[in-house]
């Protein structure tokens, strides 16, 4: 499915029922971490800022510069408002501002992949990134190395939503991640607006294990709500990894059986048998 930025629900609801996965997953490591704890006690779900993410490059994604487009009459165009916008109420005439553009270009020219790539990290590392939110889940709630690395070594546990009421609730940007090696180009001279926004789902393939499903707010600055919550009608199931501590076992269960639909499964997941993979059994009090 494609991914979405929308104005209103009822624009991608249709989508997301025929596209999207059924249910999706999040995977958390320990039962007796508050943090952890509260994406069910209190139905809240945190939206991580790019800088609290374990992969380098998730959404500040790695760019290559089209830099024979610094010869186009655009791109000094471009450089031009770019001086005007940068120095508002300042009365250059367009005799001063050719000369501060002429100039600037002249020093771009003398190694421009040098000189994007540095303005680039210095980008990365500052706070335009922090107006963004990023909630990720998965589709996949029996994936080993996603119980290894976000579910505590197996002793963890995983929540899955029913996808349409998560995205009804959280009403943000959504859709899959694209795993891919190849690099964006950033053009100077031609919106690429779609583009731009897709770079947000987009990672390498290394991580294509996680088959994640993404939710993205921005906002207009780096005091963004990080914090949201979901309704009891988005909970599908819950199930336990296979290492869950047979101590918390019985607190688990009575915690969400007091807080959401007694009818909600919770499951135990255990390695197969007759094969490698895992395997999830419906279990009660």
């Amino acid at each position: 499915m494609p991914n979405y930025l929308f104005d209103s629900f009822d624009e991608v609801e249709e989508s997301i029922r025929t596209y999207a996965p059924k249910v999706i997953y999040k995977y958390r490591g320990d039962w007796n971490n508050s943090y952890h704890r509260k994406v069910i006690t209190e139905q809240s779900l945190w939206f991580a800022s790019p800088k609290e993410l374990n992969d380098e490059y998730d959404i500040r994604t790695p760019i290559k510069f089209d830099i024979s487009e610094i010869e186009n009459p655009i791109f000094f165009e471009k450089l031009k408002q770019y001086y005007l916008d940068s120095n508002p109420g300042k009365g250059f005439t367009e005799r001063d501002l050719n000369v501060i553009c002429e100039n600037k270009l002249d020093e771009i020219r003398q190694n421009p992949t040098q000189y994007f790539e540095k303005n680039y990290r210095d980008l990365r590392s500052g706070p335009i990134y922090e107006r963004v939110g990023l909630f990720s889940c998965t589709s996949d709630e029996l994936n080993e190395l996603m119980w290894a690395h976000y579910g505590n070594s197996n002793t963890g546990f995983v929540v899955g939503f029913d996808t349409v009421e998560l995205s009804r609730n959280l009403y943000c940007s959504i859709g899959p991640v694209k795993y891919s090696d190849e690099v964006p180009v950033h053009s100077f001279i031609t919106p690429r607006v779609e583009g731009d926004f897709d770079s947000l789902f987009l990672k390498s393939r290394k991580w294509s294990y996680e088959k994640e499903f993404r939710f993205i707010t921005i906002g207009d600055d780096e005091k963004i709500e990080r914090l949201k919550h979901y309704s009891k009608e988005s909970i599908v199931e819950f199930s336990l990894g296979t290492k869950f501590p047979e101590n918390l076992k019985s607190d688990f269960i009575k915690e969400v059986k007091n807080i959401f639909s007694p009818e909600i499964p919770i499951f135990q997941v255990s390695p197969a048998v007759g094969g490698y993979g895992l395997i999830k059994r419906e279990i009660s009090l």
